[in-house]
């Protein structure tokens, strides 16, 4: 014989597909009274209408399924008249220029012979580095590979 609590778990379980039943039957309810309406007096439905202006959205917004969002027509006055911004911060090339030369004078102070116990003052992590290939772990700490760095 069941156990009192789970006839009250078995009791929530049937509210709450009752409920979901209900939902759906609403929803049938109202498919069936859309398919018997006339078009001439239904007009245009409310689906319609949503297609109607995710197609224009998408075409003012020069999106499409085979080019993505970001996607720019050949030709568009819009784009052609928008001038190319250049990064700034931690994508410009000064940037990028710079975090390269403190990479290449790190990887400097690493022996190819010794393994050395580095600690880095700025405390950067060396994972980047041994996944690249530029450092590999010794015995007693890191060494240098013959992998060139160009900064």
């Amino acid at each position: 014989m069941a156990q009192p609590s789970e006839r009250s778990r078995i009791d929530k379980l049937i509210a709450h597909h009752e409920e979901q039943l209900h939902a759906l039957r609403i929803v049938r309810a109202l498919l069936v009274a859309g398919e018997q309406a006339s078009s001439t007096k239904r007009g245009k439905t409310t689906v319609q209408r949503a297609l109607q202006l995710e197609v224009a959205r998408r075409s003012n917004g020069h999106e499409s399924p085979e080019h993505g969002p970001y996607y720019v027509p050949e030709g568009d006055a819009e784009a052609v008249s928008t001038p190319q911004v250049k990064p700034k911060g931690y994508g410009s090339k000064a940037a990028i220029a710079a975090r390269r030369q403190k990479t290449a004078a790190l990887l400097a102070t690493f022996s190819r012979t010794v393994p050395a116990a580095h600690q880095d003052p700025a405390r950067r992590g060396f994972g980047g580095l041994i996944a690249a290939g530029y450092l590999k772990r010794g015995k007693g700490g890191f060494l240098r590979t013959a992998k060139v760095f160009t900064p």
